[in-house]
């Protein structure tokens, strides 16, 4: 940093000149109310009065001109007080300034290494994210390629299971179908066998009737009884047969009643850990409660630290105050985005794990659709096989009863088909994963967003910390407590945020737990109520089973009944003759015959019918087969693997993953030989910036120290109230826009009023009321001037008069030197020397120049002060 002292008005600038003028002069002592000084002034407002200056404008001229004067004296005065032991003082400043010019330097240094280091080092560090990305996306590629390969593979390999199982189908069905009809060609053989049989036994009973026709009249009555005796016990077998038949219904309800039952309890462990962990959840959210809250309470309390400790800074910052205001009023917006974004982002979580419940949910109706269809599709495959087995087993009774269980289990698949809609379900648990993945998208989307509004409250926060570090010390203070405001509103913002948010789910996550205690309540309920069933199934299987055992007796008891009966008939009838018997043999050959060829007829017809059956289901298996087959095109799907696979082999062939992996491996190894001059750059930018705190600190103390030794503050507010007063005499000068003087009379006779009421040695004041660019202070005298020029800026120097203020030359006569070669009175804003005094300049120029003049005259009484460029 540049440093250079100069003489100069403690701090008093008159910017009353085109380019600004900053004055001093020669100790003087004003003298406003001599004699000459008050005669110069009537002379100057003559002359104005002469140029046809009015008497209100020419008494207020008067005046601001006496009211310059006093506040000139009043700052002379406080000048002159000021002791002699600046200097060491002074000296220290200086020597503090070097210091801190030498640490910014260091720091501007280390600074431009450090830029110089990341300039270098950015595009190191970018040569490694591309190549990252670039393996990436070859690895991505690859498993693509592979992905597609696997999936080709699988529709193939679906398709062919798919074509197998249904011929698997087919065959069974084909089997069951001839099985079934060499059962039907037996039992037609068997009724034509019957059939002959029969006739033969009818044919032979005619010659037998005639014979037996006199003794039927003795076993009428032994007939007759034990006609009675077979009844009773044909009715008792009837009786049992139904009640084997109930029996067995009872028995279906009970296994019915034992799978709901054991259902129900299975779904019960799962809502039990639904509830647990609804429960568990609620818990976590209420436990959160009170440590956010008093997370707000703390940020509040610190906020309110910073806002009252912000008063007594204030003060110290005014003049750069403006940028950090409009910076903090940034701020708060972008923290209530970053908040409400935080809120939205948890309501878009809330959202998704309600859809994820959903989902759930409907992934729970269709597998148990599922699973309820497929249970009955096996009882109906069971029973189809029972019935098969039957129909080889030639068994009437169990083909009977296989039928009937077929026809039961495939009303019960098309009811529960017609119930449980498997395609809706599907449509419904589609829906489901679709919301829950739109709703994640947007959550994700939300996440983004608050990443970037944070990152803009981080980027402000950044500005404001620009902003404050360009402040002196006093701006510092501020500006870290403006910070602390900001990051603790953002703290109470979030802090807030997250306490409403753990409010606003604590609600929800009791809802779910209500609902999974519901569920489980609903489903204890149930359990009991299918026990009661169960106990009930049970009591009616034992009742009936008691009942069976009864009926069974009571058959047995009639059958004994009537093998008596039947003992006594034989004995009758073997008192009959051999005619007799011979005709009641072939009469009991032909009822034998004509019940056996009834059975077999029936078993027949019961063949045929599941003949029949068999082949519908043989058609069907068929029709599906050839729409599979026709919808399958296996040649397509092999088309498609070696499709899959030679553009994966393209992939593979276009895809070096050594080289990229070794370029990755070299552009890291590169970036992280750049870093290490990176951090070293910013270790001595560090230590820099350390040592340049230092020095301002020593700045601070030596300024302080100037201020105490000069009362400089006294003589700073002397000075601003003679700045107030030259301001309020230039306010006067648009109104003298109208005057039309001999400039070159008017200029002579204000320099004599100068001369006059500044109480020094001859002064001619030269100021740009002619309009040839100069204005100068040239102060009368004789002798060589003994300063030298030192200092920077144009300007005319005081020859002579003073020894070392300033000039080289010897004299009495006007003279200047050029730009940046002297330390005295810098007052001349234009080059070149004086010239003649002759100019159109409105008089509102020459009231400038004079007043500004005015304030520079007398401006050290004995000393002067040296303070910073």
């Amino acid at each position: 940093m540049a440093q250079s002292t100069r003489l100069v008005a403690a701090g008093s600038t008159a910017a009353l000149v085109a380019g600004g003028l900053l004055f001093t002069a020669a100790p003087a002592s004003a003298a406003p109310n001599s004699a000459d000084c008050l005669a110069a002034q009537s002379l100057f407002r003559a002359a104005l009065d002469t140029a046809a200056a009015d008497e209100s404008l020419s008494a207020e001229l008067g005046e601001a001109l006496e009211a310059v004067l006093v506040a000139l004296a009043e700052r002379d005065a406080l000048v002159a007080a000021v002791p002699a032991d600046t200097a060491a003082a002074q000296e220290v400043l200086d020597a503090a300034l070097i210091v801190l010019a030498d640490a910014q330097a260091d720091v501007d240094a280390a600074q431009a290494a450090l830029d110089a280091a990341e300039l270098i080092q950015a595009p190191l560090d970018q040569a490694v994210v591309d190549a990252q990305a670039d393996l990436d996306a070859a690895l991505q590629a690859l498993a693509d390629a592979q992905a597609a390969v696997d999936a080709a593979e699988q529709d193939l390999a679906d398709a062919e299971a798919l074509l197998a199982q249904l011929q698997e189908d087919v065959d069974a069905a084909q089997d069951a179908v001839d099985t079934a009809i060499d059962v039907l060609a037996g039992l037609n053989d068997d009724v034509l066998e019957a059939e002959g049989l029969l006739d033969d036994a009818e044919g032979a009973q005619e010659g037998l009737d005639a014979a037996v026709d006199a003794a039927q009249e003795d076993v009428d009555e032994a007939e007759e009884a034990q006609e009675a005796l077979d009844g009773a016990a044909a009715d008792a077998a009837a009786n049992l047969a139904d009640a084997v038949e109930v029996q067995a219904g009872l028995e279906a309800d009970l296994a019915i009643a034992q799978r709901n039952l054991a259902g129900a309890v299975e779904v019960r462990g799962g809502l039990v850990a639904a509830v647990e962990a609804a429960q568990t959840a609620l818990d976590d959210a209420v436990a959160a409660g009170p440590g956010l809250a008093a997370a707000v309470v703390d940020a509040q309390a610190n906020l309110d630290a910073a806002v009252g400790a912000e008063a007594g800074l204030i003060a110290a910052v005014d003049a750069a105050q403006a940028e950090v205001d409009a910076i903090e009023a940034a701020l708060p917006g972008l923290a209530d985005e970053a908040a409400d974004l935080a809120v939205d982002l948890d309501l878009a979580l809330a959202d998704v794990a309600a859809l994820e419940i959903a989902a759930n949910a409907a992934l729970g109706a269709f597998n148990e659709g599922s699973g309820i269809l497929a249970g009955l599709q096996t009882t109906l495959d069971t029973a189809t096989a029972a019935l098969v087995t039957a129909v080889a087993s030639g068994d009437l009774t169990a083909i009977l009863n296989a039928q009937a269980a077929v026809t039961s289990a495939t009303d019960a698949l098309l009811a529960a088909q017609a119930t449980i809609n498997l395609g809706q379900l599907q449509i419904n648990l589609n829906l489901a994963v679709a919301n829950l993945d739109s709703a994640e998208a947007d959550a994700e989307l939300l996440r983004v967003a608050l990443g970037v509004a944070v990152g803009n409250v981080q980027e402000a926060q950044e500005g404001l910390g620009a902003a404050q570090i360009a402040l002196a010390e006093a701006q510092a203070a501020l500006s870290a407590n403006a910070q602390a405001q900001i990051d603790l509103a953002i703290l109470v913002t979030v802090a807030e945020a997250a306490v409403t948010a753990n409010a606003d789910a604590i609600p929800g996550l009791e809802d779910i737990r209500d609902e999974a205690v519901g569920a489980a309540a609903d489903n204890a309920a149930a359990i009991v109520e299918l026990e009661g069933l169960l106990e009930v199934a049970e009591d009616d299987r034992d009742a009936g089973l008691a009942i069976v055992a009864g009926l069974q007796a009571t058959f047995d008891a009639a059958a004994a009944d009537a093998a008596e009966g039947q003992e006594t008939l034989d004995g009758l009838r073997i008192v009959l003759a051999e005619a007799t018997a011979d005709a009641a043999a072939n009469a009991a050959l032909i009822v034998s015959l004509g019940e056996a060829l009834e059975e077999i007829t029936e078993l027949r017809d019961a063949a045929a019918d599941a003949l029949e059956a068999l082949e519908i289901e043989l058609d069907d298996a068929e029709r599906l087969q050839a729409e599979a087959v026709a919808a399958i095109d296996l040649v397509a799907l092999q088309d498609a693997i070696d499709d899959a696979l030679e553009a994966q082999a393209e992939v593979v062939a276009e895809i070096d993953l050594d080289a990229l992996e070794a370029a990755l491996e070299a552009a890291v190894a590169v970036a992280a030989e750049g870093q290490i001059e990176v951090d070293a750059a910013q270790a001595d930018l560090d230590a820099a910036l350390v040592l340049l705190a230092d020095a301002e600190d020593g700045v601070a103390e030596a300024r302080a120290g100037v201020i105490a030794a000069a009362n400089l503050e006294a003589i700073i507010a002397a000075n601003v109230r003679l700045e107030l007063a030259v301001a309020a005499a230039n306010e006067l000068r648009v109104d003298a826009d109208a005057f039309t003087v001999d400039y070159a009379a008017i200029e002579d006779l204000f320099d004599a009023a100068i001369v006059a009421c500044s109480g020094g040695p001859t002064i001619d004041i030269d100021f740009d009321i002619d309009g040839d660019g100069n204005v100068g202070i040239i102060v009368g005298g004789t002798g060589t001037g003994g300063g030298t020029g030192g200092g920077t800026g144009g300007g005319v120097v005081v020859p002579g008069a003073i020894p070392g203020v300033g000039g080289t030359g010897t004299g009495t006569g006007k003279g200047s030197v050029p730009a940046g070669s002297n330390r005295g009175m810098n007052v001349q804003t234009g080059t070149g020397a004086e010239g003649a005094s002759e100019s159109s300049l409105p008089l509102g120029g020459m009231l400038v120049a004079g007043f500004g003049l005015l304030a520079a005259a007398g401006l050290w009484a004995r000393r002067s002060l040296k303070i910073e460029d």
